[in-house]
């Protein structure tokens, strides 16, 4: 109790600290307001001697989950800290440090928000928002976009969590460069080869173009985008260069999207795409690089099965005895009264099996345990032996279609679903901005048993994406 008691008014005062500091910083007292932080942060630290700036996400982290009651108290706190120190740190025109600290705090705010022991806010949901869009297109710590997968997957946005996972597998355009000598890469079709379509019939094709792409037919935009490719310079060419880079990419077809992206930068190098392309390009071209040299987490594009996962055993032995030496109002209490209430060895097993195709992805997911109890019955002791299932799915990604399943027991915390339960969980993603979620089953009141009918549910909601955040 004081050890949770001290942990709280840790927080609590990293809230008061907080607020100093954003008074400081109205008053444009800024070193005044880093001093506060640092000092703030070296509270939470058994060694002051390291300056707080050098520690690494996972240190942070680890740091936290020490004060395992309120470690995700601790992780928000320290992530308000850190996002103010970033924002002081720009005002002064230190944009390395400023960066760090954004990273560290948007680190920080989705661990917290994946552990699933924080209450989910929009004010916190706000900040992580906040932080992604400011910093996207320089963030380079692997760690924070591997958590912007999990939380993308999370909240339904599965276009972003993709784009996520290429830029997890990023580790840099340095490393790209050096690691040998240049992937080759597939022809692409030459301009003006075809005669020149009247602007009628060009004007249809762009279009039949465009509706394919939104129908996330790809194989049929493809076949539309390369029929353009191959006419003369007309005004929309570099908007259809780019869209076949994203239809190669969207099937699968990640060299051919390479060559696509490399054309539209060798012709239109100021166009209006260069930036994004340039950045998306980067993404391939690492992940591309992890794949061969099994860097930066590796293998993801790999078609093929995969299974990780992890074991652990535990022996827990838990005893009291009651000495007496005073007799009842009823008579003489026994002298020695041992109570056993903890003799069990419990077993945990995590396993992630995943098949990664050319259109389908198949992921399969086991999280169960096993406690065997040696100990007699007593009043506060069972000899009965428990088993426990978290998580037990199978799900099955339509790529082309936009199609997702999930069957099984799972847990999600979004559309109205809170916790876990027995049942199926189906997104369809009709065009980029718009999907279709249903979610039907039963709650899992107790992971140790099977089924529980006694209750069902049902929930149907159609989140919307703002075009470009895909």
């Amino acid at each position: 109790m004081i050890r949770r008691d001290y942990i709280l008014r840790m927080v609590a005062e990293m809230a008061q600290v907080l607020a100093r500091v954003i008074s400081l910083k109205s008053r444009q007292e800024y070193e005044q307001a880093l001093k506060e932080i640092n000092a703030a942060l070296r509270e939470l630290r058994d060694d002051s001697a390291e300056p707080p700036e050098e520690l690494s996400l996972a240190d942070w982290i680890a740091l936290c989950r020490k004060h395992e009651q309120a470690a995700s108290g601790l992780m928000v706190a320290v992530a308000n800290l850190l996002k103010e120190q970033a924002d002081v740190l720009a005002v002064q025109g230190k944009p390395d440090g400023s960066a760090r600290s954004r990273a560290m705090a948007l680190g920080l705010f989705l661990e917290a928000l994946l552990n699933g022991e924080t209450f989910v806010t929009a004010e916190l949901l706000a900040k992580v928002e906040d932080l992604f869009a400011g910093m996207r297109p320089t963030l380079s710590d692997p760690e924070v976009w591997r958590r912007l997968v999990g939380y993308f997957e999370a909240r339904g946005r599965f276009g972003q969590a993709e784009d996520a996972l290429f830029a997890w597998l990023a580790i840099g355009d340095e490393v790209t460069s050096s690691a040998g000598p240049a992937e080759t890469l597939p022809a692409v079709e030459r301009i003006g080869s075809d005669p020149a379509l009247d602007p009628a019939a060009l004007a249809s094709l762009v279009a039949d173009a465009r509706a394919a792409m939104t129908a996330r037919d790809y194989t049929k935009a493809i076949a539309a985008l390369t029929k353009l490719q191959r006419q003369p310079e007309f005004p929309q060419r570099a908007a259809m260069q780019e869209l076949l880079g994203l239809a190669r990419e969207r099937s699968g077809q990640l060299a051919h999207a390479k060559a696509e992206y490399e054309e539209y930068l060798r012709r239109y190098p100021t166009g209006e795409a260069a930036e994004r392309i340039t950045r998306r390009l980067a993404t391939l071209r690492a992940a591309s690089l992890a794949a061969r040299t099994g860097t930066g987490g590796g293998g993801a594009a790999a078609t093929g099965w995969t299974v990780n996962g992890g074991f652990s055993q535990t022996y827990r032995n838990d005893s009291t005895s009651v000495s007496n030496t005073v007799n009842g109002p009823t008579g003489a209490v026994p002298n020695n009264s041992p109570t056993q209430q903890q003799n069990a060895v419990y077993t945990d097993v995590d396993l992630l099996a995943r098949d990664r195709g050319e259109r389908f992805d198949l992921l399969a997911r086991v999280s169960a345990g096993y406690a065997k109890n040696f100990a007699g019955s007593s009043a506060t002791s069972s000899n009965d032996s428990t088993k426990r299932v978290s998580v037990a799915t199978i799900e099955i990604d339509d790529r082309k279609w936009g199609l997702l399943g999930r069957f099984g027991r799972q847990s999600r915390n979004s559309d109205g679903v809170l916790g876990t339960f027995d049942g199926a969980f189906a997104s369809w993603q009709i065009v980029p901005s718009w999907a279709i979620n249903v979610t039907a089953g039963y709650p899992v009141e107790q992971t140790n048993l099977g089924i529980q009918r006694e209750r069902s549910f049902w929930s149907v909601a159609i989140p919307y994406t703002p075009p470009g955040a895909h």
